[in-house]
């Protein structure tokens, strides 16, 4: 990949039209779930296959961050600069970007995440089969 590509969001899928100099320097906006990454049923497993997710309209596979949250493409709900945040910074009139694991994508507004992220809920910690 060249630079180039890299910070442009015509080129790069991973970028949204609205990203700033933070996302265009890691090459991204949005960031995985890390509940699916190494799931609690599973801590030292990598992944949750897709199929196993009982309530996949319901659990979030990517969310959009912003400049002040974005650091490595991993979305711990409960991390520091999340968790501990009076405000989750929106770009997209007040709330962000959702792309659920059953593929559509929802808007949600920020105080409706803060909840979420708060209360580390079932929107993030996926139920299994």
């Amino acid at each position: 990949m060249t630079n180039a590509w890299y910070a442009d969001p015509r080129k790069n899928i991973y970028l949204c039209p609205a990203v700033g100099p933070v996302g265009r320097k890691r090459g991204l906006s949005y960031s995985m779930n890390c509940h699916l990454e190494h799931p609690e049923q599973a801590p030292d497993a990598v992944g949750i296959r897709l199929s196993r997710i009982n309530n996949a309209a319901k659990t979030i596979l990517l969310i959009e961050e912003t400049e002040l949250t974005l650091n490595d493409g991993s979305f711990l709900p409960r991390g520091f600069e999340n968790y501990f945040s009076k405000e989750y910074p929106s770009k997209h009139a007040d709330g962000t970007h959702l792309l659920m694991c059953d593929g559509h994508v929802e808007w949600i507004d920020k105080v409706r995440l803060l909840k979420l992220i708060r209360a580390d809920s079932d929107y993030f910690r996926p139920e299994v089969k």
